[in-house]
């Protein structure tokens, strides 16, 4: 039984991000003088203590709203080759690879979603539900039928 899933995972990184070495995405201070740990002085991806799931707050206010929906919006598919870690992450980039690409996408719709309730996120960048856009769909098709008819009494 492999009580480690994850032991045998691999990571991989793209041949230009190996080649500039390490960067800094992120620093804070872990004070252990108490009972529990305390994180002093987070900075970039350390700003919250984000798991998958939890709210990102791409521009620090505090809040994980619409502000952070059209900041990540803005930065899909941006070039970020020359940005730092923190302003990656605040360019969209939740999962560090230094790309806003569907994977943020996802990362960042679900923690928005949690942070803010069920289809959330549609709303904040402007992105009808499906269910809407049935319906949407369903009035138009009946708005064209009775044109018809309308037609043919005539």
């Amino acid at each position: 039984m492999n009580d480690d899933p994850y032991k045998n995972r691999e990571a991989r990184v793209a041949a230009a991000t190996a080649a500039a070495g390490f960067q800094t995405v992120g620093t804070m201070t872990i004070d252990k003088s108490g009972p529990t740990p305390f994180y002093r002085n987070r900075t970039g991806m350390f700003l919250t203590e984000w798991t998958f799931g939890q709210p990102i707050d791409l521009n620090e206010d505090g809040f994980v709203n619409v502000t952070d929906a059209h900041q990540f919006i803005a930065g899909l598919h941006t070039d970020m080759s020359g940005l730092t870690g923190p302003q990656a992450f605040a360019a969209g980039d939740v999962n560090g690879d230094r790309r806003n690409d569907f994977a943020d996408f996802r990362i960042f719709q679900q923690a928005y979603d949690a942070a803010n309730g069920p289809g959330a996120f549609a709303l904040a960048v402007g992105v009808p539900e499906p269910g809407a856009v049935a319906l949407a769909l369903a009035a138009a098709a009946g708005v064209r039928i009775g044109r018809q008819r309308n037609m043919r009494l005539r």
